[in-house]
């Protein structure tokens, strides 16, 4: 009997549903402590997950959830880029960011 390939099982940081790595949009930190996408998966160090659902996208924008985000990388984050709050926007149906 054969075993198939491993497949790593992630979670997001909002709703906690579990899915496959690559299923979730990774968020990492770049060289000046920004949390920033990484959608090559690539990235050094800690990451953090979200999965596709618009909820989930709106929850990062609001202040808890920044919190939430800069939580999950255990005190290394410095701040969000705005990058990462455009592009959070776009996917959650929004127009704009608080």
């Amino acid at each position: 009997m054969s075993r198939g390939k491993h497949v790593p099982i992630r979670m997001c940081i909002f709703c906690g549903r579990r899915l496959p790595k690559g299923a979730l949009l990774r968020l990492a930190l770049d060289e000046a402590g920004r949390v920033v996408a990484d959608p090559e998966q690539r990235r050094p160090g800690r990451g953090a997950y979200l999965c596709g659902e618009e909820a989930c996208f709106r929850r990062a924008l609001t202040l808890k959830g920044r919190r939430r985000l800069i939580s999950a990388f255990r005190g290394r984050a410095r701040e969000i880029s705005p990058d990462l709050l455009d592009n959070l926007a776009k996917r959650g149906g929004l127009k704009g960011h608080e």
